[in-house]
């Protein structure tokens, strides 16, 4: 067995890799590069949420009985299931060929561990510029992988996944490993550490000029809403505690549509760099 510890956005996930093949140890040391601990779980006895990959013919199935109130899920003969009483979850596979899922279901776990604690992963893109922070927000297609490569790799901490938190009194918003690469399949070095307090919430829209409009709560909420990854996989509580912090954020935070025409110009609506 081989374990690794991750922490992503202050939360501490224990990945224990329960096969003889070296191949899925290999690659989420790959995929979570930078985001590992060396040191295994700093200041805390125990890590946030633990996470089993195992195979078939592995007897010991501890954790996996479903309660009923956990998330369960099957495709190709590959088993998730995620316990939030515990906080344990395993992916149990028929063959090794089942590592190929290890992406999604840290990515979902992830997301219910972030929710567990009070935040929540929204389906958008990060910019970060003089500590401040920026949340580009949309469905597949909207202009968050094209925005980011915009804004620079200095600039932007993420394309796919970005974790909110309220830290200290001020919503927070951290990178994650899930999203764009460079050719060699890395994420840019120092990412992990590039947090900043949220400033503004933007929507992408695509459009053929580049404009923004401030949104009412309504319609803000719903955007927000719509774009929070597996919210449907939350548990009620914490999908009710998700939905106080995006009241709360739209409350006290500029929400905005940002008409998009794929090009820096965007740049100046924002005024990133004032």
């Amino acid at each position: 067995m081989r374990c690794l510890t991750v922490d992503i956005a202050g939360i501490r996930l224990k990945l224990s890799i329960e096969t003889e093949s070296e191949i899925p140890y290999v690659f989420l040391k790959k995929y979570l590069h930078g985001f590992i601990s060396p040191n295994g779980v700093k200041g805390r006895k125990e890590a946030d949420c633990t996470f089993r990959f195992f195979l078939k013919d592995n007897k010991d199935i501890e954790g996996m009985v479903d309660s009923g109130d956990g998330v369960s899920l099957m495709k190709d003969g590959v088993h998730f299931f995620y316990d939030p009483s515990t906080r344990r979850a395993s992916l149990k596979a028929d063959d090794i060929s089942g590592y190929i899922y290890l992406h999604g279901a840290l990515y979902l776990l992830f997301s219910l561990a972030l929710a567990s604690d009070g935040g929540c992963l929204f389906h958008g893109a990060g910019l970060v510029e003089k500590e401040r922070g920026y949340l580009f927000i949309g469905p597949s297609g909207a202009g968050k992988t094209t925005l980011a490569g915009l804004a620079g790799r200095e600039t932007a901490i993420g394309d796919e996944a970005i974790a909110l938190r309220m830290v200290d009194n001020h919503y927070t918003i951290y990178p994650t490993p899930f999203g764009a690469r460079d050719v060699r399949g890395l994420l840019p070095e120092g990412l992990p550490e590039k947090k900043a307090k949220l400033s503004h919430v933007y929507v992408l829209k695509q459009d053929r000029k580049d404009y923004t409009k401030r949104l009412g709560f309504n319609d803000a909420y719903h955007a927000l809403l719509s774009n929070i990854s597996f919210l449907k996989y939350l548990s009620k509580q914490n999908i009710n505690g998700v939905m106080s912090l995006v009241s709360s954020l739209i409350r006290e935070l500029p929400v905005s549509d940002l008409h998009f025409t794929r090009s820096k110009k965007f740049l100046e609506e924002v005024k990133l760099y004032e």
